[in-house]
């Protein structure tokens, strides 16, 4: 059976089993952002007042239980504060801890701010450092648009940016990262598909066949795939800009694995015409 005949079939239990809502690019993060007024987040983008996120940030450190919350603020603040530096003082917590400090810091690097970074250092260093989130923010370029997308948090890191920003280069990206892993053959991209489905309450049986059928580093690889896959399904819906940065791939690669692969997550079979 074609590729393409696959996914539509599975295209129709994807739509019915993405979690409304879903922000990030783990099913940790469902709860968590079901749990906190996002708004501010999501559709910053489209109303970008600094004044919208006063005691967000120090809302969002408190409810967050995990580091796996934080990835998504580095590239979100990152953005705000290069675009509104007088409000860098006003924005970051009045009660840091280790996660939200370690997130600053980052994003006034990214920021290009190293004045505001050394200023707020004594303050950030007082709380001490989250050693998780440190290693997963280790080794990262000193520009935000220089990423090299190679794992969820990156992916998270991009998601923040392009909320922040509405810059469609961030969703290019997640979309590059997804189909590198997708256009290795067809059988790939069908089992991205499925590895969708299993992550989103759907039959498990193929995350027990993977590392049989490709190996470890293959098989990770597949489920960091597959969570680029369903964000940009997910956040398809909410924002125009994800859908066209889609569409915009499909159309420049035309029947690759990929492609068929985002058309279906699009709702669209490939090669019809745009929204």
């Amino acid at each position: 059976m074609k590729l393409a005949v696959v996914l539509r079939a599975i295209a129709i239990v994807v739509a019915q089993s993405l979690v409304a809502g879903t922000l990030f690019t783990a099913p940790l993060q469902t709860a968590f952002a079901q749990a906190m007024d996002m708004e501010p987040f999501l559709t910053f983008y489209k109303d970008p007042r600094p004044e919208r996120l006063n005691g967000f940030f120090e809302r969002y450190a408190a409810a967050a239980t995990d580091w796996n919350a934080f990835p998504p603020t580095v590239g979100f603040y990152a953005v705000v504060f290069r675009k509104y530096p007088d409000w860098i003082e006003r924005l970051i917590p009045a009660r840091l801890n280790a996660r939200s400090a370690d997130t600053v810091d980052v994003a006034l690097k990214f920021a290009g701010n190293e004045d505001a970074r050394k200023k707020l250092k004594p303050r950030l260093d007082e709380v001490g450092h989250d050693p998780s989130l440190q290693v997963e923010l280790a080794d990262l370029p000193s520009q935000l648009a220089d990423i090299r997308v190679m794992r969820p948090t990156h992916l998270d890191i991009c998601w923040g940016a392009f909320f922040a920003s509405g810059d469609e280069r961030y969703v290019r990206m997640i979309i590059e990262f997804m189909a590198q892993t997708a256009n290795r053959s067809e059988p790939v991209a069908i089992d991205i598909v499925a590895i969708v489905l299993a992550i989103t309450g759907g039959p498990r049986e193929i995350l027990g066949q993977l590392k049989p059928k490709y190996g470890d580093e293959p098989a990770r690889e597949m489920v960091f795939a597959a969570t680029a896959a369903w964000a940009l399904a997910d956040n398809s819906r909410n924002h125009e800009k994800v859908a066209r940065a889609m569409d915009t791939y499909v159309s420049g690669h035309p029947g690759t694995p990929a492609s068929k692969l985002l058309s279906v997550l699009l709702r669209r079979p490939a090669g019809a015409p745009k929204r």
